[in-house]
């Protein structure tokens, strides 16, 4: 198995008050051949406090971003209050990843609600965005091998990867056949029913006219 480091970014909202309400937008720069000027680059409005799914889903609306994990934190703490969503970009393995651009009220995003906090707060809410992680070249983890393993059995001919599962196939092994996945040996070799749902159902060679159920 092999793995590469993703590109990671933080945006971080912050303020000495606790934020009761507002949104910004995140803009991307010339990556993956779309200009500055093109309204595709933009999000969609983000609130103050989104959670990781609604923060993904307005990431995502960015034409040239791709696919983006997100994570949240949030604190407060020693008069500063810190809300933060770590970005990881899934589908980007080229080698650079821009620094996406935030847009809030008053700088860049005029649609956006400004940043409402408390009487006593004397810092104004700002965004900040920095890069913690870029991708790396992959490395390999470890091997896959079964225990009896042999060149013609053809291990790893085939691969079906879902998730943290995979189904590896080995068609030339003699060893012998434990599950099969259909009905084309004739003896439902591997199956155990339970339930009534496959009940007179064809096999091979089992010709319909000749079933009870048809009496």
């Amino acid at each position: 198995a092999f793995y590469s480091q993703p590109h990671t970014q933080i945006i971080t909202l912050e303020s000495d008050e606790i934020i009761a309400s507002g949104s910004f937008r995140l803009k991307l720069l010339n990556h993956r051949g779309v200009q500055n000027e093109d309204d595709e680059i933009i999000s969609g409005l983000i609130l103050h406090n989104a959670s990781p799914d609604s923060f993904k889903q307005a990431l995502e609306e960015i034409a040239n971003l791709g696919e983006v994990g997100v994570e949240i934190e949030e604190m407060f703490q020693n008069s500063s209050y810190t809300f933060r969503w770590r970005v990881t970009f899934i589908s980007n393995f080229e080698d650079e990843q821009p620094l996406l651009l935030p847009l809030w009220k008053g700088s860049g995003c005029e649609d956006c609600e400004v940043f409402v906090v408390s009487v006593l707060s004397i810092v104004p809410p700002f965004l900040d965005v920095q890069i913690t992680h870029s991708h790396q070249p992959y490395r390999e983890e470890f091997e896959m091998q079964p225990a009896d393993v042999v060149s013609t059995d053809l291990f790893g001919a085939s691969l079906s990867v879902d998730g943290p599962e995979a189904i590896i196939g080995s068609k030339q092994s003699a060893a012998k056949t434990r599950t099969v996945w259909d009905f084309e040996t004739g003896d439902l070799q591997g199956w155990t029913a339970t339930g009534d749902a496959f009940r007179y159902q064809p096999t091979y060679g089992d010709a319909s006219k000749y079933r009870p159920v048809y009496d």
